[in-house]
C-alpha cells in the first residue's frame, strides 16, 4: 500500500525529512523507499523517529522544499527487504531494480568459500589479515572456515566485528577535529596513520591523534578529507576498518615498479611491503597488487595498471584485525575461506520468520516449553491451568474483580487519585492522561544550550504556557533531552529551559511539547 497522506519538508544536503499530517509510525518502517513526487531520485528510509520525522539513507539531494507531496512504498518482504509493487507504485521499473540489486547482493553473500591466505591468529577470538576487506569477505555475520598449512580444515566461526573502532559523528565537523559519540573499540585501538573511513558520506582520511572513549571522544584528522561524496555530517557512522603498516611516498615510477621513499616525519620499514599483499593509494584512491617488494628505499613491482600512479603518492599497507563469535581459533589456521552471509544473529529470530498456526508443520501454543515448577508442560496447557485456578477462585470468593477490591492513595505528590477502588483508581489516571497536552515544533534559529526560537509560536499568549510545561527533543545532536520550560517570550517565539542541554540543538530540530498534569 503506497503511502501519500500530508506533505514533508526537505533540506539539501540532509537526510532530515520533516511531516505535516503525517503518521510515519503506524504506516512507514525501515527499509520503506521514499520519494518526493516530482523527483526523480528515490531514497531508502533508514530510521523512522516520529510521526513527522524521518531518517534517509543518504543526504537529499535536491533544492529544499516545503510541504512537498511525496510517496512512500512500506511494503517489502520479510527476509531481505526487498520492496513489493504496488498498483499505485509511481515508478515500478525503480522499484524491480532495486529489489533486483538486493537479491544480487545476496545471492553474492552465499555463493562458495573464497581463499583468503597471509593469516595470523592473534588471540583465542581474533585474527589479522593483511589488506582491507570489510566491503565483501569479512562483513559482520559472514561465516568463514579455517584451514591450517596442509589444506585440512581446522574450524568454522563466524565474523563478529571487523573494525578497530566504530562511532558516529556528534556535531558538524570542524575540520581536523571530529567528535563522536556511540563509540565502540576492539582490543587493539587506532593510532596515527590509520585509516578513518565514513560509511554514509564516504571518503577517507589518515588519523593524525586519538582520544578514544567507550562513549564519546575527539579524532584529529591530518590534511583533507579524500574523495568523499559530500560534508561530512552529523550522524555519519564512521570507522577504522584496520592498521596501517607500510608507509611511503613514491619517488619514481617505471615499467619495472616504484621506488618509494619515507614520508616524512616517518619511518619507512621494508618488512611492511610484503608480497602478495595490496599497496593502497592513499592519494588516488587505488590500488594495485604486490608482486615483489625489495631493498630500501624499497622497491616495489606491481600488477600491470593504466591507473594514474604519480611521483609524490601516498601509498600504504594494512591489515584488518577481526573478532570471531566463537573462542578457541586454533594457532595452526593459515588461511580463511570467506564463505556464507548468516543473517541469523543473536535476537535475530523474529516473528514474521516463524510459521505460527495450527495447522501441519506450523508452530502454535503447544510447541513453546514452560519452565515453571506448577505450570509444567508447555504455553498452551499453562494458560489452560492458569485459567481453570482462575475461574475457581472466582467461584469460591477468593478473588475479586476490581470494582470490589478497596483503593487508598499515599498522598505521595501533588495530585491524589480521589477514587476508592482499583477499576476507578485506574479510570480516573486513564482520564488524566487522555486529557494531557502534547504540542510539537521545529527550531528556527537562535539554539544555545539553554534556549531557541521557534516561529510557528510567535503571539502565542504567554499565560498559555503556565503550569509545568516540558521540552523533548525529537532529532538532532540533542535528540532524547529532556528539559523543565522556564519562560517564554511571545514576541519572538523564544523558549529558555531550566539548565541546559547535554549537547547543542540545531536548526531544524524536532521537539514536543509536554503538559504535566
Amino acid at each position: 500500500m503506497i503511502y501519500i497522506t500530508g506533505t514533508v519538508d526537505v533540506v539539501e544536503g540532509s537526510r532530515t525529512v520533516i511531516g505535516h499530517g503525517t503518521e510515519f509510525l503506524k504506516y512507514v518502517s525501515t527499509g520503506s523507499i521514499f520519494k518526493i513526487q516530482e523527483d526523480a531520485d528515490f531514497y531508502i528510509i533508514v530510521q523512522v523517529l516520529s510521526n513527522t520525522s524521518l531518517i534517509l539513507d543518504k543526504n537529499y539531494a535536491s533544492i529544499s522544499k516545503n510541504l512537498q507531496r511525496f510517496v512512500i512504498n512500506p511494503d517489502k518482504t520479510p527476509n531481505l527487504s526487498i520492496p513489493l509493487l504496488s498498483k499505485n507504485d509511481p515508478d515500478a521499473t525503480k522499484t524491480i531494480n532495486i529489489g533486483l540489486n538486493i537479491i544480487d547482493r545476496s545471492v553474492g553473500d552465499i555463493l562458495d568459500f573464497t581463499s583468503i591466505s597471509q593469516v595470523v591468529v592473534s588471540g583465542e577470538k581474533y585474527v589479522e589479515v593483511w589488506n582491507d576487506y570489510h566491503d565483501t569477505y569479512f562483513e559482520q555475520n559472514r561465516v568463514v572456515c579455517f584451514e591450517n598449512s596442509s589444506g585440512e580444515v581446522v574450524d568454522f566461526n563466524r565474523v563478529l566485528e571487523n573494525t578497530l573502532f566504530r562511532g558516529q559523528i556528534q556535531f558538524n565537523p570542524s575540520l581536523p577535529t571530529i567528535r563522536y559519540n556511540s563509540g565502540s573499540l576492539s582490543t587493539v585501538a587506532p593510532v596515527r596513520r590509520d585509516i578513518l573511513v565514513n560509511l554514509d558520506s564516504y571518503g577517507y582520511a589518515f588519523i593524525e591523534s586519538v582520544n578514544f572513549g567507550a562513549v564519546s571522544g575527539e579524532i584529529a584528522v591530518s590534511g583533507e578529507i579524500m574523495y568523499s561524496d559530500g560534508q561530512w555530517d552529523t550522524t555519519d557512522r564512521i570507522a577504522v576498518f584496520g592498521k596501517t603498516y607500510g608507509l611511503g611516498q613514491i619517488a619514481s615510477v617505471s615499467s619495472s615498479g616504484e621506488v618509494l621513499i619515507a614520508v616524512s616525519g616517518e619511518t619507512l620499514v621494508p618488512a611492511n611491503f610484503v608480497s602478495g599483499t595490496i599497496l593502497y593509494n592513499y592519494t588516488k584512491n587505488n590500488s594495485r597488487s604486490i608482486i615483489q617488494a625489495s631493498g630500501n628505499p624499497v622497491v616495489v613491482v606491481n600488477v600491470d595498471s593504466t591507473d594514474n600512479w604519480a611521483i609524490g603518492d601516498i601509498v600504504y599497507t594494512q591489515k584488518q584485525l577481526l573478532e570471531f563469535e566463537v573462542s578457541g581459533i586454533p594457532s595452526t589456521a593459515t588461511e580463511i575461506l570467506s564463505g556464507a552471509k548468516s543473517n541469523i544473529t543473536e535476537k535475530g529470530i523474529k516473528q514474521s520468520h516463524i510459521d505460527w498456526g495450527t495447522g501441519l508443520n506450523q508452530v502454535d501454543a503447544s510447541d513453546i516449553p514452560v519452565n515453571i515448577a506448577f505450570l509444567s508442560g508447555e504455553v498452551a496447557t499453562a494458560l489452560t491451568i492458569l485459567h481453570n485456578e482462575f475461574v475457581n477462585h472466582i467461584a469460591s470468593g477468593e478473588v475479586h474483580l476490581g470494582t470490589a477490591i478497596h483503593f487508598d492513595d499515599d498522598l505521595q505528590g501533588s495530585n491524589p487519585i480521589i477514587a476508592k477502588t482499583i477499576s476507578g483508581a485506574i479510570n480516573e489516571l486513564k482520564a488524566r492522561v487522555n486529557s494531557g497536552v502534547i504540542l510539537n515544533g521545529i527550531i528556527s534559529s537562535g539554539e544555545t544550550v539553554s534556549s531557541f526560537f521557534c516561529e510557528n509560536y510567535i503571539s502565542t499568549p504567554e499565560d498559555f504556557f503556565s503550569g509545568e510545561w516540558w521540552f523533548q527533543v525529537l532529532s538532532g545532536p540533542a535528540v532524547g533531552n529532556l528539559r523543565k520550560l522556564k519562560t517564554f517570550d511571545t514576541s519572538n517565539g523564544r523558549f529558555t529551559i531550566s539548565g541546559e542541554f547535554q549537547y547543542l540543538p540545531t536548526t531544524d530540530s524536532v521537539f514536543n511539547l509536554l503538559y504535566k498534569y
